[in-house]
């Protein structure tokens, strides 16, 4: 199933880091590559990195047609991809923000981890963390753009900037 075409609005190129958030409606076991891992319902909260692209990156979650090279495309395709916090940074911050994250929130334990040291990347919250995550950003004065879809009857799926 095509969950349309996607456009996003925003910077082409610009790298950075980023959080998508997925809400999950139901328990139930997902194959990760070769290992498969139970979900509970709720929300999941996955913080990642673009050096190259992070426009293209964040457009890739929210599409169900891809090929399924990282751990989080195994449950992208699972789950619903609610929204996605952009930070534009020339560094990489994505190991930072799981740390601050994790503060927040429960470690789903070696997930989306395995290129560093980091215990995980992906975090599980049972209610709708859209509102800790901002405030999260906002007091590490982190300047974001926040992505999400915008149903339309033309069938294509935007994004949008807040």
């Amino acid at each position: 199933m095509d969950r349309g075409e996607v456009v996003v609005i925003g910077e082409d190129r610009a790298r950075g880091a980023y959080i998508l958030l997925l809400r999950n409606d139901e328990d139930g076991w997902i194959w990760i590559g070769k290992r498969k891992l139970y979900f509970k319902q709720g929300y999941y909260i996955y913080c990642g990195s673009a050096m190259n692209n992070l426009k293209k990156r964040i457009s890739r979650h929210f599409s169900y047609e891809k090929r399924l090279r990282w751990h989080i495309d195994y449950i992208s395709i699972k789950m619903q991809p609610l929204l996605a916090f952009a930070i534009i940074s020339e560094e990489k911050i994505e190991c930072w923000l799981s740390k601050l994250i994790g503060k927040l929130f429960e470690a789903f334990d070696e997930f989306g981890a395995s290129d560093c040291s980091c215990r995980t990347h992906l975090f599980y919250s049972p209610s709708n963390p859209i509102h800790k995550l901002e405030t999260l950003l906002r007091e590490n004065r982190l300047s974001f753009t926040l992505y999400y879809e915008i149903p339309n009857p033309a069938g294509k799926r935007l994004f949008n900037l807040r």
